[in-house]
């Protein structure tokens, strides 16, 4: 569940207590160490810190090639004419699959969902890098992104990507509204 740097953070805590007094770890430094290996929550994972990159290069299918219940939530986008859903539920099956970096009609556009506040953005990215961009873990209420190694809340009005226009919607209401566009189920 916790990665390297937990347990390296837990092993120099344990290290810490059993040292003589004057080795223990100052409050300044455990705060260093919280900005580096991240802040954990309490056992419901109120806050959690974290840099974990994007899908690149989704897997897509023409609509009329899935089997996807018409009352699927889909988060659709329009890039000069092509359509593209992306299956809500697909985007959050794994802390990996909240960042979908994408090309959509010759636009450079990465996909965001954060399933525990049901919200999703779309931004523009010609002066970023898809690495640049990454889910940086779980403020207790949303998302964070981390951008440039900053990190902002998902519904944050400072992040420096401009927003793309995303509708979120069922799949059957898309599928209809949109016959010719594929899909991202997620996963890949």
């Amino acid at each position: 569940m916790f990665g390297c740097g937990t347990l390296a953070l837990v092993g120099i805590i344990v290290m810490q207590i059993r040292s003589p007094k004057q080795n223990q770890l100052t409050p300044e430094e455990i705060e260093r160490m919280h900005e580096e290996f991240g802040t954990f929550g309490d056992e419901d994972d109120q806050v959690m810190k974290m840099a974990v990159s994007g899908r690149t290069e989704p897997r897509v299918f023409p609509a009329d090639e899935v089997m996807l219940s018409d009352t699927a939530t889909v988060l659709g986008i329009e890039a000069n004419g092509k359509y593209r859903a992306y299956v809500a539920t697909g985007m959050s099956d794994a802390t990996s699959l909240h960042i979908v970096h994408d090309h959509l009609g010759g636009k450079p556009i990465t996909m965001t969902f954060c399933d525990r506040s049901n919200c999703s953005r779309a931004f523009l990215r010609d002066q970023v890098r898809t690495e640049d961009i990454m889910m940086g873990g779980w403020s207790g209420e949303e998302m964070w992104l981390l951008i440039k190694d900053k990190r902002y809340l998902h519904t944050s009005t400072e992040v420096p990507i401009p927003d793309y226009p995303v509708e979120m919607t069922t799949w059957g209401e898309w599928k209809k509204a949109h016959p010719e566009t594929d899909v991202y189920l997620g996963g890949q």
